[in-house]
């Protein structure tokens, strides 16, 4: 009985084995958009308390003309310098032997990177060149093909042409089948479908059909990232022909072992674990929930929530998704408002939360103290027997505005979008690994190690089918304000964008728009204008330059003083020389 049960624990550790962890790099989240579920709020509330010392004919003339104690300021919002508890998640990719930085979405099921020959995608992204290609295997699907969805052509703008049979050609290749992503926000991008070897890491490589971007909106593109990977199911990868997911093409070809994939992301990174889940990276074991659809995601959020110790009935609150391209927890406004209702009820020892103008709304931020902050229920989302709770200091996003940190409420109201009432994005995944298991259509969820077990700081899962660590200057885009950027000297910081990138390709005694190094000049950054921060490089270049010149005169005129050379001229000669100078 021994020998047998040895044997199955060493099968099982082999199976553990086969898994690849692959790392992921957090980057600041992308601007929100009215009409879209994704991103954070560019503009702000800000609620700042005035001073409990303050002097006591000025409380006493505040409260004689009614004026409350709480002062409010809109800001817009730099995402690039504060926000340190989500982001958006990507991994670097091989497409045809090149580099590619996608971001990780499951919520969505198409991958699209920029191509060569985009007509206006962002300078400087990683864009393949098919001519490049080192597998010998890329190729366009032809529009003229049953490759190409026929009667997919109808009314659709990127569609160039229709063929024979009523496919949709690619307007900027017209001969190639299109494709053509949209967002509720109005961002998007098209061009024409592609087959290239794609490897997410060494050894887990596959032929995967995707979309060449040669056209996409301003928004499209982060600096950080180019293009997207989706890691939903297949009903969603129809753009509008229908093509195999990536995920599920690497399944196929048998590079991965099974059908299912995890998340664990951290305010640093994380890891994307294919073909299983790494207990080391979690709390316990995994609880799981069916996965309610077969195209998103899906999970039932019961139509309650738990605050504090008491379940309340939420509206629209039904049917909801796991997404990891979503930042913040979204739901409809009527939910929200329930939420509120009941927490001005209950919680008015929270200060300023039961005011006319509460500081609980969406986009809103507070200045609070851990005390205060403590004093805020937990909110506990109900999946049937699994309950993700979520104390206020995770669901009360960090965030820092000159130099004084608030926290900002972790909840975006949208109106429901096919059927889909509820999204619980990063806020939630930042304390919750989730283990999508496609095979048996459900999904876990195992509160994750602070670290998700030493693998979210660019390194990956040294095991079979592993890949490397991350090169150097990679965790840069991670890197939050100025000063940190510019104390990696992997890194370089630029003043335009407020981002920090890898210092590669970049001058190194460059001032603006990219610095690094001492060369950045953080501390005025911010109240400058750029104008005047090349203005005064220069300047200060041009005192020290006449610094010394002086200093040569100096040495030059007191040599030839004691050799006998300089002579005095009288006063009048001597003035004229200085208004020569000066002029």
């Amino acid at each position: 009985m021994r020998p047998l049960l040895v044997a199955l624990l060493l099968l099982l550790a082999l199976h553990r084995a086969s898994a690849t962890s692959v790392p992921l790099t957090r980057v600041p989240p992308q601007p929100h958009v009215p009409g879209s579920s994704r991103g954070f709020p560019t503009v702000l509330r800000f609620f700042d308390r005035e001073p409990r010392d303050a002097h006591w004919l000025r409380r006493w003339v505040r409260r004689a003309l009614r004026r409350p104690a709480v002062t409010v300021r809109t800001a817009v919002a730099d995402l690039h310098g504060g926000i340190t508890a989500v982001g958006e998640y990507y991994l670097r990719v091989k497409v045809g032997g090149q580099d590619a930085r996608v971001q990780v979405d499951t919520g969505s099921s198409t991958m699209a990177i920029p191509v060569k020959g985009c007509d206006s995608c962002r300078s400087g992204d990683l864009r393949f060149d098919p001519a490049s290609s080192n597998s010998g295997k890329f190729r366009k699907l032809a529009c003229a093909t049953d490759e190409c969805g026929s009667n997919s052509c109808s009314s659709r703008s990127s569609c160039g042409r229709c063929s024979d049979d009523n496919a949709c050609c690619a307007k900027e290749d017209p001969e190639s089948c299109a494709f053509e992503l949209k967002y509720g926000d109005g961002s998007g991008a098209r061009g024409a479908l592609v087959e290239e070897v794609v490897e997410i890491a060494p050894g887990v490589a596959s032929p995967v059909i995707f979309g060449g971007i040669l056209h996409d909106s301003s928004d499209f593109e982060r600096p950080s990232v180019d293009g997207i990977l989706g890691m939903a199911y297949k009903d969603l990868a129809c753009t509008p022909t229908c093509v195999e997911p990536p995920f599920d093409a690497m399944v196929r070809s048998g590079v991965v072992d099974k059908d299912m994939f995890s998340l664990c992301m951290t305010d640093e990174g994380g890891a994307l674990v294919l073909g299983d889940y790494d207990p080391s990276m979690g709390k316990g074991e995994p609880q799981w929930v069916d996965n309610t659809g077969r195209g998103y995601y899906s999970v039932s959020v019961g139509g309650s929530m738990i605050v504090g110790e008491q379940e309340v009935a939420l509206p629209q609150f039904n049917n909801g998704i796991v997404d990891s391209g979503t930042t913040l927890i979204v739901l409809s406004q009527t939910s929200f408002q329930a939420l509120l209702g009941h927490l001005t009820q209950n919680y008015c020892n929270v200060p300023n939360l039961c005011d006319e103008k509460t500081w609980f709304q969406p986009a809103s931020c507070v200045d609070i103290t851990p005390e205060e902050l403590a004093m805020l229920p937990s909110l506990t989302i109900n999946l049937g027997e699994v309950k993700l709770k979520l104390e206020p200091e995770d669901y009360m996003v960090k965030y820092k505005d000159k130099g004084k940190e608030y926290r900002c409420v972790g909840f975006m109201t949208e109106d429901p979008v096919s059927n889909v009432q509820v999204i619980l994005g990063n806020t939630v995944m930042l304390k919750y690994i989730t283990i999508h298991d496609r095979e048996n259509h459900r999904v876990g969820f195992m509160e994750k190690k602070g670290d998700c077990g030493n693998r979210a700081k660019g390194e990956a899962h040294k095991g079979p089918g592993s890949s490397t660590a991350a090169p150097t200057g990679e965790g840069c885009g991670a890197k939050e304000d100025c000063e940190s950027c510019a104390a990696d000297p992997a890194c370089a910081f630029n003043h335009k964008t407020k981002e920090c990138s890898s210092r590669k390709g970049h001058p190194t005694l460059s001032l603006y728009p990219y610095c690094s190094g001492r060369a950045c000049l953080c501390g005025v950054e911010g109240f400058v204008s750029p104008v005047i921060l090349v203005a005064g490089g220069l300047f200060a270049a041009f005192v020290l330059f006449a610094g010394l010149a002086t200093v040569v005169r100096c040495v030059r005129n007191r040599s030839r003083y004691r050799s006998g050379v300089y002579r005095l001229q009288d006063e009048h000669d001597l003035f004229d020389d200085e208004d020569e100078d000066f002029n």
